[in-house]
């Protein structure tokens, strides 16, 4: 009896600890298709794992019951209960729905993961914010829609190209880009090569323990593009769409431009005080303005007093943007066609997408553009996986007519000049020569000089081209149902082409091969040194790279815990290829130019003088390689508490011979607390709630610059021998930036998702930044700075990123509210600028002084206008018109001077946006409402020194100080002649033509359409979508008083535009 007792005790003990699988599916309810990447969570013992590619998955659970939550991005979320055994296949259904906060997988370009488990600071932007803005750039997509963006309107440069910063800036002097990765590689091509439809979601990864992953590479954050892909045992769907895009014409009477009598007084005074006479006298070729030519042919008596008062009179009425906007400019379109083709078996999984855009900009300059791309999954096996991918994308873009600030005058900008006739013809502009010159010049034996410009880019055959083919290869091997390998490769080939075909009928030829004409004074014999023909300068730049990864993933579960990573190594290496070439006397019927002499020099047909013919091949080769071993991982126990840490080295070709430094290890550590799981809280109104903190380093490599030195060689121009000059000092000690950054953050989520967030602090400290140091020039290289690690710097930021439910059932209300907070100075700075002072700037450019932000503004104190209209400042504490010595005053004192005062930032430090989204028996209307405060720009105002030597004007003129009294209601300096360079810079960066930046702004509105499915399926179509969408509205209120856009001051804001469109999926 006892050993029978003892053996069903023993029995049910095994029976209570042993192991059922549970495998079930899960599924959408509307199309009966598999969801893989699903999200399911085992309340009961905190169990975490995602669908199969298939939906499929399989729960190893004991005896017992238990509550499975299921979400995916797109869909609602699902709850329902079952008991360990379970007896046939669970089938989940999702409905769709609103996406929800804890619905995101993070995608990283390495691994994917669940944002519950996420300890960085992420932001997932889906396909359905992504297309509430049109355009054919998927970054500009971004803005205005998502939290820790920031993107501002100042002019690229080569260090920032793409215009935005994810956070706070983390450089000075080296690049300020982020890191774009395109389905799993880093990207290197022109952003606007990625066709938007192709896009499923964008990750933002802003943090250490988000972006460190990507090492030397994400000091300014990471931006992960991800595209749409087939899966196993999907039914086919295509979807395909067409979107018309239109702007305004741009109005250049918008710009604050000096009115042509205003100009033509101007140059009366001019004219009587004597400016022109040197340009008249030792230059009788040099083309003069209209106006000048009038009054010079009324000094020489060739006209009357009153033909002279006629002729000022007719000039004063011509305003060039007339006839510009009238001939010139037209509506920007854009026309854009789109198919996408994806499905999958059990076995195979394929994509297909195509996309083609046919655009013209304001100036009729065309651009074509056409993406191709294909995927397959094959899965050979139940542990053999492989994918294959291929990218496509073609460019090209020529130009339209010719740009309004290039037709000057003898370099001198005008705004009276008549470009048509009243019949439509173009009219001759002396841009270069008069026409008293080049009418008899060569006796009728050279070519017309005339430039017209209404019919010159007839005869200019320019076409930028870009090919760019990415092919991808990943293979994954699970070797259990916790560890996997896999193998990933890419090579990309860009090609990069450029051909401007300067036809012989063209300006630019004709005036190159009159110049170089001679003409025999014996025999008339003419000799073409630049042959007759058109000019063909083209240029090339090619890209090749070859990256290689291998990684190890791990994903095992226990009863309450679960750790998963990833181990990986990846080599890359890129070579760059540039070259550049000019033919002269070139004709393309039949094809063929002519060899001229680069090396001699021949006289000027116009001065006499020696010069040479431009030419030459230079040619270019830059490799880059990158060697980098990475790990990542996290431990989440009882589905409350995980920890994450991970860790990269990077090596690189770019640096010297320092080992220690040539391998940079840059490292993050994290962690997240879901409170609402605890048992004490008992909060019902928030029953999500989580706290993330991490911290951890990220780098950044500027490929420009080198521990090496650099040697460029060429061609002396006077010898014809290769020479070599010192491009750029090495430096062995260089060292890659270096960003600390700490982060702390809060998800939440109340009863019902009414109110969902997040709140991230974020404090960033960056070491080691790129800056240039005084060098001795004479111990050798030619070269007075040399690039060292020099400089810090600390910022810290919020980003809050709110969304409620405001109305549920027939009529749907959502909001989102994205607040972003950042402040950011320099901390150290071992080559120190000269003077703080430099700050006293239009603040477009960065500048770096200690104790300030990286793009501040600070201005000369103004004291207004003496009773003689001249601009007063202060020195030592006195109102004072010494405009020297308060300069001199600020250049010693810095920021201490009396003569300076500091606003602020020139980059706001609050931006965000409110967006609301209805939803109706169909219909779907948002609009977005983006606001910037906290910073300060600076108007263009007028110099008279830069109107007086090259015409460049301010509408500001008429309301300068022009006789005692006006210094009571103008700031606006007197005329004087000659100009005073010191009294026009301090107007110019005074208090007076500083302006308060704050403003809010109507970003876009967007009205849908979603027709009946009942309707739709008698035809054959799951859904068709008919939108439109308005965009650039304009300024709803700004803090400054003269209406002026901030972001956008002295040159035109972007032009409205307008979208209509139409998708259907079958």
């Amino acid at each position: 009896m006892r050993k029978l007792i003892f053996f069903i005790v023993l029995l049910i003990s095994q029976s209570a600890y042993s192991q059922y699988i549970i495998k079930g599916k899960v599924l959408s309810a509307k199309t009966n298709q598999p969801i893989p990447g699903a999200n399911l969570i085992v309340k009961e013992g905190s169990m975490t794992m995602q669908s199969g590619s298939s939906g499929e998955f399989a729960l190893n659970l004991p005896i017992g019951k238990y509550t499975l939550t299921v979400k995916h991005i797109g869909y609602t979320e699902k709850v329902i209960s079952f008991s360990a055994p379970y007896n046939g296949e669970l089938v989940i259904l999702l409905p769709e729905g609103i996406n929800e906060l804890n619905e995101v997988n993070i995608r990283t370009g390495y691994q994917e993961i669940p944002k519950d488990r996420a300890t960085g600071a992420f932001t997932v932007v889906d396909n359905k914010t992504l297309n509430e803005q049109s355009g054919t750039n998927i970054l500009a997509r971004l803005d205005g829609v998502t939290s820790g963006l920031a993107f501002d309107t100042k002019a690229g440069t080569a260090q920032r190209k793409l215009n935005f910063n994810v956070r706070v800036l983390s450089s000075i002097n080296g690049p300020m880009d982020p890191l774009i990765v395109l389905d799993n590689f880093p990207y290197d091509g022109n952003i606007e090569n990625i066709n938007p439809n192709d896009v499923e979601s964008v990750t933002i990864l802003k943090d250490a323990a988000a972006a460190s992953i990507w090492g030397a590479r994400a000091g300014n954050g990471v931006v992960v593009i991800t595209t749409k892909k087939g899966r196993l045992n999907q039914k086919m769907s295509i979807e395909g769409g067409s979107t018309l895009i239109i702007s305004d014409k741009p109005d250049y009477f918008k710009l604050p431009e000096i009115s042509s009598q205003d100009y033509i007084d101007v140059e009366q005074l001019l004219f009587s005080k004597g400016l022109y006479n040197s340009t008249i006298t030792n230059q009788p070729y040099a083309a003069l303005t209209p106006a000048v030519e009038v009054f010079l042919a009324r000094r020489n008596r060739t006209i009357t007093p009153s033909d002279s008062a006629r002729r000022i009179d007719a000039l004063k009425r011509i305003d060039t943007r007339q006839d510009y906007a009238d001939y010139f400019l037209k509506r920007p379109i854009v026309q854009q066609y789109f198919l996408n083709i994806a499905g999958g078996t059990e076995k195979t999984a394929y994509t297909f997408s195509g996309a083609y855009d046919k655009s013209q900009n304001e100036t009729g300059d065309p651009q074509n553009k056409l993406n191709l791309r294909v995927g397959n999954t094959y899965k050979l096996s139940n542990n053999l996986t492989l994918d294959f991918g291929l990218y496509y994308t073609y460019r090209k873009s020529s130009l339209g007519a010719t740009p309004l600030n290039s037709i000057k005058v003898n370099s001198r900008k005008v705004p009276y000049l008549d470009l048509v006739d009243e019949n439509g013809k173009g009219l001759p502009v002396a841009i270069a020569y008069n026409q008293r010159y080049t009418a008899t010049a060569g006796s009728g034996k050279l070519m017309n000089w005339d430039y017209i410009p209404f019919e010159d880019n007839q005869y200019i055959n320019y076409n930028a081209t870009t090919n760019d083919l990415i092919s991808n290869f990943a293979a994954l091997y699970r070797v259990t149902d916790w560890l996997s390998i896999n193998a990933t490769y890419q090579y990309e080939k860009q090609e990069l082409s450029t051909e401007n075909l300067r036809g012989v009928d063209s300006y630019s030829a004709r005036n190159m091969i009159n110049s170089f004409t001679q003409i025999n004074p014996s025999t008339g014999l003419v000799t073409y040194i630049v042959p007759k023909g058109g000019i063909l300068n083209g240029s090339s730049d090619d890209l090749v790279s070859n990256k290689i990864r291998g990684q190890l993933n791990i994903n095992k579960r226990w009863r309450k815990g679960q750790l998963s990573g990833i181990i990986g190594a990846e080599i890359n290496a890129a070579d760059i290829n540039t070259s550049q070439e000019t033919k002269y006397g070139y004709q393309e019927n039949p094809i063929s130019f002519s060899v001229v002499d680069l090396v001699n020099s021949y006289p000027s047909f116009i001065t006499g003088g020696n010069q040479k013919i431009e030419g030459g091949l230079p040619i270019g080769h830059r490799a880059n390689r990158y060697v980098s071993t990475y790990t990542n991982f996290a431990y989440t126990y009882d589905g409350k508490y995980t920890l994450s840490a991970s860790a990269r080295r990077d090596a690189s070709n770019v640096f010297g011979l320092k080992t220690n430094d040539k391998w940079n290890p840059l490292w993050s550590a994290g962690a997240s607390w879901k409170v609402s799981e605890e048992k004490f809280y008992q909060q019902g109104w928030l029953p999500s709630l989580t706290f993330r903190v991490s911290y951890g380093y990220q780098g950044n490599v500027d490929l420009s610059k080198t521990g090496l030195t650099i040697l460029q060689y060429g061609t002396n121009r006077e010898s014809g021998f290769q020479s070599a000059s010192v491009g750029q000092l090495g430096n062995p000690e260089l060292r890659w930036e270096k960003t600390g950054q700490l982060n702390f953050g809060l998800d939440f989520s109340s009863a019902g998702n009414r109110l969902s967030g997040s709140i991230d602090y974020y404090r960033k400290h960056g070491t080691d930044l790129y800056g240039p140091v005084a060098y001795d020039y004479t111990a050798w290289g030619l070269n007075n700075t040399i690039t060292r690690n020099v400089a810090d710097m600390i910022g810290d930021g919020i980003d809050v990123n709110l969304q409620t439910r405001n109305f549920t059932g027939v009529l749907a209300w959502t909001s989102r509210l994205l607040f972003n907070y950042n402040s950011s100075k320099v901390s150290k700075y071992f080559q120190p600028v000269e003077y703080n002072g430099a700050l006293v700037s239009d603040g477009k450019s960065l500048t770096p002084a200690v104790g300030y932000p990286l793009y501040a503004i600070a201005s000369y104190r103004w004291a207004g206008l003496d009773n003689a209209g001249n601009p007063q400042g202060f020195l030592n504490g006195v109102k004072s018109i010494n405009y020297a010595a308060i300069m001199q005053d600020g250049a010693t004192k810095g920021l201490n001077s009396e003569s300076i005062i500091y606003h602020g930032r020139s980059l706001p430090n609050i931006t965000g946006s409110l967006i609301n989204d209805f939803e109706a028996f169909g219909f779907r209307l948002s609009f977005n409402i983006a606001y910037k405060f906290g910073y300060y720009f600076r108007r263009p105002s007028l110099s008279y020194n830069q109107l007086f030597s090259v015409g460049v004007g301010h509408s500001e003129f008429a309301e300068r100080w022009q006789s005692p009294g006006d210094e009571l209601h103008t700031d606006v300096p007197s005329l004087v002649y000659p100009a005073n360079v010191n009294r026009d810079t301090f107007y110019a960066r005074s208090e007076a033509t500083i302006e308060k930046g704050d403003h809010i702004r109507l970003k876009y509105i967007n009205l849908s359409h979603n027709f009946s499915n009942k309707v739709l399926k008698v035809i054959g179509f799951k859904d068709v979508k008919l939108f439109g969408n308005v965009n650039n509205l304009g300024i709803l209120w700004r803090a400054n008083k003269k209406g002026l856009d901030p972001d956008y001051a002295g040159i035109l804001s972007p032009l409205k535009t307008y979208t209509a469109g139409l998708s259907a999926r079958l």
